[in-house]
């Protein structure tokens, strides 16, 4: 009796074990390093605005005070994206003090302090000796690293670049509205940077090679926060493919036929932890999806159908953007160009991405944007 009891006993062990082992999720961390500067994109350009007073400059319909390094030079200033203070001064910003802007050895400071004081930042920047070569061309460059007491474990590094295509700013400086007591600097260079805000690790799932990378697009030094964006490529086979997810609480990330959930981002962008998910993606539309009978809600109230641009023997180019966006401004007149040149050839049909419409149809409206229009959430919701 005793023999059976225990024979019992270790075959019901051995249910329990098999039940557990096949009731597990596969679970799959991931180390993240910086990933190297060719990798990295250049952001948007930016204007280069005059400093007109001595004491105060205007931008975008507000006043500042600022406190200059001496009252002799001429400055320039112009301004980075950065969130990564507390309460910014200039929304969203960092501003670049550019000492004798229009030398071809202008200095740099960078108002690190947040309190727009440019006497208590350290010494000046000068462009960098080498200069830095990004698909075969050559950019003068200064070398920026962010320590601010509120993100002092991850510091925020970024090149400045020098830009001098002429035709591209001439583009770009019609797309420029300045308000009152505000000038667009006398110069031909504008200013971008290269933005070290990229991590990346490799990982393996049933032998097929993975690389995730995951961006800060806040530019705060911080990693993982809602509506910031992964992106994984496959890095098996011979046609790697890639695809991006937006981070939320729902964000569900499809990989070999298996759903897997953001289990934990280290804000500091050292690791990532992905956990398979039992619940199918709510994304509405998958890679290989036709979409040729997809509804689309016109910006005049209008409705049709994708499929009804199809059969016109042109090609077409779905534009997401926003009002708000100030690259898709900078890309307006462009566009506009190569739609007025090749519009017996391409039909473009834009998406924008605003709460108001009626923003979207301002916009539209003021910068007489022929080509169709719809908005991302009138199509997608």
């Amino acid at each position: 009796m005793k023999t059976i009891i225990f024979i019992l006993f270790v075959a019901t062990q051995i249910l329990l074990l098999s039940f557990v082992t096949l009731g597990q999720k596969d679970v799959i961390t991931i180390d993240l390093f910086s990933i190297d500067k060719n990798e990295c994109y250049s952001s948007s350009v930016r204007p280069v605005y005059e400093i007109l007073f001595r004491d105060k400059f205007y931008y975008k319909k507000k006043r500042y005070k600022i406190r200059l390094p001496d009252n002799k030079s001429e400055y320039g200033i112009a301004f980075i994206y950065y969130t990564g203070f507390n309460d910014n001064i200039i929304p969203r910003a960092i501003p670049v003090l550019i000492e004798d802007f229009k030398s071809d050895k202008p200095r740099f400071y960078l108002d690190t302090n947040n309190n727009l004081d440019f006497t208590d930042d350290g010494n000046p920047k000068r462009y960098e000796k080498d200069s830095l070569i990004r698909n075969g061309t050559s950019f003068r460059y200064v070398d920026f690293t962010i320590w601010n007491k509120e993100q002092s474990k991850n510091p925020y590094k970024f090149y400045l670049l020098e830009m001098t295509d002429t035709s591209s700013l001439n583009h770009l400086k019609n797309s420029v509205r300045t308000e009152k007591k505000e000038k667009l600097a006398e110069v031909e260079y504008w200013l971008s940077e290269i933005r070290f805000n990229k991590v990346a690790g490799e990982f393996l799932i049933n032998d097929e090679s993975f690389q995730i990378i995951i961006e800060d697009s806040y530019c705060n030094s911080r990693y993982g926060e809602t509506g910031e964006f992964i992106t994984i490529k496959c890095l098996s086979g011979k046609n790697s493919t890639q695809d991006q997810w937006k981070i939320n609480q729902e964000t569900l990330i499809s990989l070999n036929h298996k759903n897997y959930s953001l289990k934990e981002i280290d804000p500091f962008g050292k690791s990532i932890i992905l956990e398979e998910a039992d619940c199918r993606s709510k994304t509405k539309f998958h890679r290989g999806d036709t979409i040729d009978n997809f509804h689309i809600k016109l910006i005049n109230g209008e409705e049709t159908y994708l499929k009804n641009y199809l059969y016109q023997d042109k090609y077409i180019l779905l534009y997401f953007w926003g009002t708000w966006c100030a690259p898709c401004k900078q890309r307006l007149p462009l566009l506009k160009e190569l739609y007025n040149k090749y519009n017996n050839r391409i039909e473009i049909i834009g998406l924008a991405n605003d709460r108001k419409l009626s923003k979207v149809k301002n916009y539209i409206k003021k910068n007489e944007v022929e080509w169709i229009n719809t908005s991302v959430k009138s199509t997608f919701n």
